[in-house]
C-alpha cells in the first residue's frame, strides 16, 4: 500500500515544485509530473505512466482535484477506473480521501468538486478572453513596438548618415534583424 503522487501545471511558466514538495511531505514514494500547455497528449502520457505504475491497494495523491484532468467527465472517468482497480484517491485539499472510505458521500463530493473546478477554469478562460478583447479594442494588444515614433525619426536620420546595422542595433538596443526590418521599411 503505497502513496503515489501526481503534480500537474496547466500553463507555461508555472512550476509544480510546490506541489511536489507537498506530495513529498505526505511521504509519496514516487511522484509523476505533467505539464498541460496545450499538448493534451503529453500530459495524458504522464497520467498513463502513473496508471500503469499503481497497483491495487495503492493511493494516488494530488494537491487539488483539478490536477487530475481538465473536465468533470475526464476526472470522473478516472475516479471510476481507480475505484474498479482498487486504487485509492486522495486530494490534499481535503475534497476526497477514498483511502479511509468513511464518507459515503465521497463520490458525490468528488463529482461536485470536479464540476466546480471545471466551471472555475471556464470562468477564468472567459475573463481572459474578455480582457484580451478589451485590450485589442483599445489598441493595446500584441507585442510592444521596438521603436517609439521619436526613435523612428532619429533612426531614419541615422540611416541617412550611413550608420551600419550593427551600430543602429547597438544604439537603439534592438536586434540586427529588427534594425534591418526598420531600415527596409524606410525605403
Amino acid at each position: 500500500m503505497a502513496l503515489i503522487g501526481f503534480a500537474r501545471v496547466s500553463t507555461i511558466g508555472q512550476s509544480y515544485e510546490e506541489q511536489v514538495k507537498l506530495l513529498q511531505d505526505v511521504d509519496c514514494i514516487k511522484i509523476f509530473t505533467g505539464k498541460n500547455s496545450g499538448a493534451k497528449g503529453k500530459n495524458r502520457a504522464r497520467l498513463d505512466e502513473l496508471l500503469n505504475f499503481v497497483r491495487e491497494g495503492d493511493t494516488i495523491v494530488v494537491t487539488k482535484l483539478d490536477r487530475l484532468g481538465r473536465s468533470t467527465s475526464q476526472i470522473l472517468n478516472l475516479y471510476e477506473e481507480l475505484e474498479s482497480r482498487g486504487i485509492g484517491l486522495k486530494s490534499l485539499d481535503g475534497v476526497i480521501d477514498t483511502e479511509k472510505r468513511t464518507d459515503p458521500f465521497d463520490k458525490v463530493k468528488f463529482v461536485f468538486m470536479a464540476a466546480l473546478a471545471e466551471m472555475e477554469r471556464n470562468l477564468i478562460r472567459e475573463r481572459t478572453m474578455e480582457g484580451r478583447l478589451a485590450k485589442g479594442e483599445a489598441g493595446k494588444g500584441g507585442r510592444p513596438k521596438a521603436l517609439t515614433e521619436a526613435q523612428k525619426v532619429a533612426f531614419k536620420r541615422d540611416v541617412k548618415r550611413g550608420f551600419t546595422l550593427s551600430q543602429l542595433a547597438k544604439k537603439y538596443d534592438i536586434s540586427k534583424t529588427t534594425a534591418y526590418r526598420e531600415r527596409k521599411s524606410l525605403a
